[in-house]
């Protein structure tokens, strides 16, 4: 039997465009099925009046890194438990913009905490709860340089502008996102052509 898909993610590092994609997508997708299905779309970190909280500390201090692991899953719990599951238990189809492999890539891997022991971290919050479909939005160093350079003064403390780290996190993700479930997609092109592609995607699932 074929698990039915209810919970959706978005990844890609810094200026990969996934956040832009992500609501285009909800709203392509709302769009085409009305009231025959319920989507939701959500972020992390954030998505509940809690886990927004945490993510105004994040994102506006500087903290230690074990710190900001911690907070992560602290904001990640509080998500999970009181938006994501409710929204699938009422039948929902949850879109989120990040989740655990973002963790496992930019403090785990980037920040040399470990991937494992971000896993373990989160798994203590959330347990094996992971994604039915992710999509990786992938792009060259440059294009994420240059994405990000325009956006410089909207840009918070997590967004990362250098091509050194860049190349960091997309390495990251080459080894976190090693999984069937995954959808390596071409971000280098016009909004437009990701947005279609994904989008036929999740409809073929749902």
């Amino acid at each position: 039997m074929v698990k039915k898909v209810n919970f959706i993610t978005f990844e890609g590092p810094d200026g990969s465009g996934k956040s832009t994609v992500s609501k285009k997508v909800f709203e392509k997708l709302v769009s085409y099925f009305k009231n025959e299905k319920e989507f939701i779309l959500t972020r992390e970190p954030g998505g509940t009046d809690i886990a927004e909280d945490i993510r105004k500390i994040i994102l506006s201090k500087d903290i230690d890194k074990r710190t900001e692991t911690l907070l992560f899953a602290a904001s990640r719990n509080e998500h999970v438990k009181k938006k994501i599951i409710p929204a699938i238990e009422n039948g929902k189809i949850v879109l989120c913009d990040r989740f655990i492999h973002s963790s496992l890539v930019y403090q785990g891997y980037f920040r040399d905490i470990g991937i494992n022991e971000v896993l373990q971290v989160n798994k203590f919050g959330i347990g094996d709860f992971l994604p039915d479909l992710i999509f990786y939005l992938d792009v060259p160093v440059e294009t994420s340089i240059k994405r990000l350079k325009e956006l410089r003064e909207n840009l918070d403390r997590m967004d990362f502008v250098s091509d050194k780290e860049i190349a960091k996190i997309n390495d990251g993700y080459k080894i976190v996102l090693d999984l069937p479930n995954v959808y390596k997609i071409n971000a280098n092109r016009e909004i437009d052509q990701i947005v279609d592609e994904i989008f036929s995607i999740i409809v073929s699932k749902v």
